[in-house]
Order: C-alpha cells, then sequence, then structure tokens
C-alpha cells in the first residue's frame, strides 16, 4: 500500500497544492478496521501496509516535492490486549495502578501512568523514533483531553489531584517535558494536540508554563459549522451564531480548522448530512471548504475517493487562491488581519469579512451565502474607495456551479452600508462564496500653499483631526452573551463526555 497508493497520494497532493499530508497511525495495531488507533507496537510499521523500507521511501517521496508528513501518534491510551502492554509484567506497569482511573471511560482502553518514568521514557523515546529514524515532520497528538482531566468523560468515580482540583498534573508535566524534548532535538517539528475541552493557552510555550504545543485541533468550530450545515435553510437563523462564533475565540490558540474524513465522515457521508437536492448539497460542500479556507487559522480537508472531478478542480483552485493571497496567512495569528462586515444578517444566512495584511492593497474581501436564495445585486459594505475584482467564485460553472459569477471588475460607490462610506452591489450565488480583490483608489496630491507665519499667528495651535471610533452595535454586545452562553454549554458538556 505505501508503494502502490503511495505514489497516487504524492500526485494526488503535489497537483493539488498542499503543503502536508497528515497519515492515520502507522504503527502496528491488533483490530482490524480501526484505522490503527488502538496502537499494540509503537515501534512497528503496520505489515498491513508495507514494510518499514517501503513506508520512509513515502516519506522521502512526498519530501521530495515539497510536502510534509504528519503522524497521529497516541500517548494518550492503548488497547486491552493480551499480547499489549496491560499489566506487562502481570502488574499494571505502564497503566495507572487505581483500575478504576486506568480505565478509558468511553473506550475501554487503558490510561498510562504518566508518574512512571519508566512510561515518560517510553513514549518520549517513540516520539523520537519517528521524527528522527523516520524523518517525518510532525505529530498530531490524540485524545489530549482525556490525558489532562482527570474527571474526562466520568460523572463519577474519579480521584480529584492534590490540590483537589481535576488536572492531571502528572499528564500535564509530562507533556511539557515532550515538547520541551522534541523541539530542542527538532526545532522545526509540528506538535498538534486534539483537545475538545477548554484547556486555556494550550498552544502558549513552555517557557510560559504552558504546554508548548504548535497548533490546536479545533474541533468546536467543526462541530459548530455541521450543525448549522445539517439545519433546514430555514431554520438556519437559529444556528447563525454557531457559524460566526469562532471568531470570538479565534486568536486565542493556533488552530487547525478541519473538515477531515475523521471529522466529517467520507465524502458521501458529508454530502448525506446536508439538506436539498443533489446541486445543492455540493453547492454547500463547496461553500464549506471555501468558508474553512477563508476563516483565520492553518486548513486541513480530507477528500477521499470518492471524489468528484469538478471537486478536486476545486480544491486545487482554492489551495491555489490561498498561496496566492498573503492576507489569507500573512496575519493569520493576529486580530488585525481580521474584520467582520456582515455578522448579523441572520434572515439572509450571510456573512462577508475582511482578510488584511498591512499592505492596503492586499486586502482580500469574502462574501459567502448559505441561503438558497441567490442575489443579482446584493449590497456590501467595502472599506475603501476603489476597484474589486473576483478572484473566485464556489458558483463557477467549472465546479459544477451555476455559473452566477461578477465578470467585471466593480468600482465601490460612495453609498454607506454596514457602517462604512462605500460599498458595492455584487452577485451573490445561492450556496456560494465570492472572494474580491481590493485596490484603493488613488488619491490625487494637491500641492498646498504654504504660508509664512506672521507675528500674529504665532502662538496659535492648528488642532490635529481626531479619529473617529464607531461604538460598538449592539448586535456586537449581544454576539457577545451568544459566546458566553455556548462556551459554558461546550464546557459542560465536554466534562460530561
Amino acid at each position: 500500500m505505501y508503494k502502490r497508493q503511495g505514489k497516487e497520494l504524492v500526485a494526488f497532493a503535489k497537483e493539488k497544492g498542499y503543503t502536508h499530508v497528515e497519515l492515520h497511525p502507522v504503527m502496528e495495531f491488533l483490530e482490524d478496521g480501526s484505522d490503527g488507533y488502538p496502537t499494540s507496537a509503537y515501534f512497528a510499521v503496520s505489515t498491513r501496509y508495507g514494510t518499514p523500507v517501503e513506508f520512509a521511501a513515502l516519506v522521502d517521496e512526498l519530501h521530495q516535492v515539497g510536502i510534509g508528513v504528519i503522524l497521529d501518534w497516541l500517548p494518550a491510551q492503548f488497547p486491552r490486549y493480551a499480547g499489549g502492554l496491560e499489566k506487562f509484567d502481570g502488574t499494571p506497569l505502564y497503566e495507572v495502578k487505581d483500575l478504576e482511573m486506568a480505565v478509558h471511560p468511553m473506550w475501554g482502553t487503558m490510561l498510562y501512568n504518566y508518574d512512571s518514568p519508566m512510561v515518560m521514557d517510553f513514549l518520549i523515546s517513540n516520539a523520537c523514533f519517528w521524527l528522527e529514524v523516520f524523518h517525518v515532520d510532525g505529530l498530531r497528538m490524540d485524545d489530549v483531553d482525556a490525558m489532562l482531566y482527570l474527571d474526562y468523560g466520568r460523572k463519577d468515580g474519579w480521584t480529584p489531584n492534590m490540590y483537589g482540583s481535576n488536572e492531571n498534573l502528572q499528564a500535564i508535566e509530562f507533556l511539557k517535558h515532550l515538547n520541551s524534548i522534541l523541539k530542542k532535538r527538532d526545532p522545526g517539528a509540528l506538535l498538534i494536540a486534539q483537545e475538545d475541552g477548554l484547556w486555556p493557552q494550550l498552544t502558549d510555550s513552555v517557557e510560559n508554563d504552558h504546554l508548548g504545543f504548535d497548533y490546536k485541533w479545533s474541533g468546536g468550530w467543526t462541530k459548530d459549522l455541521l450543525s448549522y450545515l445539517e439545519a433546514e435553510p430555514l431554520d438556519r437563523r437559529n444556528y447563525y451564531d454557531q457559524l460566526t462564533l469562532s471568531m470570538m475565540y479565534a486568536y486565542s490558540e493556533h488552530y487547525v480548522l478541519t473538515l477531515g474524513k475523521r471529522d466529517v465522515g467520507t465524502l458521501r457521508e458529508f454530502l448525506e448530512k446536508l439538506p436539498g437536492s443533489s446541486k445543492q448539497k455540493n453547492a454547500q460542500l463547496r461553500a464549506a471548504y471555501g468558508y474553512l479556507m477563508l476563516h483565520p487559522g492553518v486548513k486541513m480537508t480530507a477528500p477521499d475517493g470518492d471524489i468528484m472531478p469538478e471537486l478536486k478542480t476545486y480544491i486545487h483552485d482554492l489551495n491555489e487562491l490561498y498561496m496566492s493571497c498573503p492576507a489569507l496567512y500573512a496575519m493569520d495569528g493576529n486580530s488585525d488581519g481580521f474584520e467582520w462586515i456582515q455578522f448579523t444578517s441572520y434572515d439572509e444566512n450571510v456573512v462577508a469579512f475582511l482578510r488584511k495584511t498591512e499592505k492596503p492593497e492586499e486586502t482580500v474581501l469574502a462574501v459567502c451565502n448559505f441561503s438558497p436564495v441567490s442575489y443579482d445585486s446584493y449590497q456590501v459594505g467595502v472599506p475603501f474607495a476603489g476597484k474589486y475584482k473576483e478572484v473566485f467564485n464556489s458558483d463557477s460553472g467549472k465546479y459544477g456551479g451555476q455559473g452566477a459569477v461578477n465578470a467585471r471588475a466593480k468600482a465601490a460607490v460612495h453609498v454607506e452600508c454596514d457602517n462604512r462610506e462605500f460599498s458595492l452591489k455584487l452577485k451573490l450565488p445561492a450556496y456560494g462564496v465570492a472572494v474580491f480583490s481590493c485596490m484603493p483608489e488613488k488619491k490625487s496630491v494637491k500641492k498646498e500653499t504654504v504660508k509664512k507665519t506672521t507675528e500674529k499667528s504665532k502662538g496659535k495651535r492648528i488642532d490635529k483631526a481626531k479619529m473617529t471610533v464607531v461604538e460598538k452595535s449592539s448586535a456586537v454586545k449581544d454576539a457577545v452573551k451568544v459566546v458566553k452562553k455556548v462556551t459554558s454549554r461546550r464546557k459542560s458538556s465536554a466534562r460530561k463526555k
């Protein structure tokens, strides 16, 4: 599989413009049909897929075309097999000694004892093994929330730490130690945590007494978007806040946004979750991928073997759009790189926003319509006078759309909209995403006559023009209330999983 399908993977990833591939666990496992997550032999490449030499060759082929390799890795749990790590020498050697606390409440697997130097050395050496022997470029650590919280998935029957709280102090210190060592040995390694709870500053540095991950897998973003998309169009106004909620916390961590297989299922399964006809489902799928690519955060998609030819082209062009627009990545971790234009259009189910750099001419305007209604003249506020040219539209005929595109560049008109002095009227396709480059109008500079200062004018001061600040609207205040409510609900559900 590494040899035959590996060549297909290299060709596909290169053609579509991906920078990295992320692989499910390649370590040996005993349970067929599990995608490798119940790892049974941490230092062995699974013979189901090929030999270690073939796996190493695949990594090398990807590197030769400039594509990095990220592996799923499981430091949180191990399966209960007679030939596995459970009671390895007849005693709880690798697992937590208290049996009630040793079993993962959701999967029935065993949880590691991070208080044991032997366990820590075993896991750290294994992480180094994959990075240094097979030269992979990063690790996505699965189920980190099960490591961090003593009460994860438990209603009762858990033992608090020495301070009477639910943090697993040993696991916290282990993760700090692990990430510190990995960064010292390979500063460029990508360390990603899959953590669905609300652990604060997970991607801050170990030097600042935090865990030191590079990115957090944003399961919350995916779940919110899916709950919105699965709603019937007439009901989506009631879920609209879940479309915009993510921007309330987008800069609290460095996030990986994902519409991958483990998050939304196969392409066929994803489409089945969406309402409407076949064409409408495909349009919504394109809109979802478009919103993913335009939203702040690192992107991960996982088109499978059922991918349609039009979607292949669409993903290629989305990746190309991302790489060609600095505004989509240059200030990804800076809140100055994003600005809402429309985020309270509940009835229209439209969001509009800017992605920016320090150069106004690199500004990108994105307008996303998640309703089945198309518009021939949809008005949206813009940041400045100038020309706005459509550079991407998910409804293009080459993607299987209806062709509701903006063929010509548009000049902003001096008509107020969305609390902005200038605005545009544009075509906006149903279930579609339109993206515009923004070119500011060049202002003519007039030469001013400089007068000599007279004795009468001496001592007078010329007041500088004061910048006007638009006060927060009541909609913003309402949005703040919404994020507090939804965050509280998500935190509560994370504890009850």
